[in-house]
């Protein structure tokens, strides 16, 4: 290979692993809301919200064991305590081996260890148990997208997109998903909807395009 192409060449996998590295940030800094409103009543999810952006207490607790060691997850995982996330949120599939929200966890627990092998299984499983909650998808397509399988990866994060067209970090992954494929057309086009979603994710967005 000559010596520009084996640059342009360094220069694009620099690229892909950059807005790999953005698309993972985005989502999982959103996780603990998708959490809370898996999970909660409206009031409580203001509670957690008021909680985990300030002091950093624990969350409310539910009634059933299973809901407790979720809340206990939620509490770890906002901690950065990844382990302890993982031991409370297969306590609750221990009890609830169907319980989405809890497959959930893991799943995103795991892609912070940066355990994406086991990260897709729970994220497999989320939607499987709960085919409409778009986070899951997004976290399957993250996944898929670290991974390598980049049409699976397309798919899932479409899907979270269609669920909830109003998914502003789905709207930003599905962007860069474009822009990695070199589709700079529909990058733009995303990032048009992404600016009456969230400004801040949209001017992160119109930076990269404009590289």
């Amino acid at each position: 290979m000559l010596p520009g192409k084996q640059i342009a060449s360094h220069l694009g996998v620099t690229k892909t692993v950059v807005l790999l590295l953005i698309v993972v940030f985005a989502w999982q800094s959103s996780v603990i809301e998708a959490f809370s409103k898996a999970i909660t009543s409206p009031s409580e999810r203001h509670q957690i919200r008021e909680e985990h952006g300030t002091a950093k207490q624990a969350v409310p607790t539910l009634p059933d064991l299973a809901s407790i060691n979720i809340h206990q997850g939620l509490r770890y995982y906002d901690l950065g305590r990844w382990q302890e996330a993982i031991t409370a949120f297969s306590d609750a599939l221990a009890i609830n081996p169907n319980y989405a929200v809890a497959h959930f966890g893991l799943g995103v627990t795991f892609s912070r260890l940066e355990n994406w092998e086991e990260a897709l299984t729970y994220f497999k499983k989320t939607i499987e148990l709960s085919p409409t909650f778009a986070h899951g998808y997004l976290g399957l397509g993250i996944t898929y997208n670290i991974l390598g399988f980049n049409v699976e990866a397309m798919k899932a994060i479409k899907t979270a997109v269609l669920i909830d067209p109003r998914f502003a970090q789905a709207r930003h992954a599905l962007a860069l998903c474009h822009l990695r494929n070199g589709d700079r057309a529909s990058a733009l086009k995303e990032y048009e909807i992404l600016r009456g979603l969230d400004p801040d994710l949209a001017d992160q967005l119109i930076l990269l395009i404009n590289k």
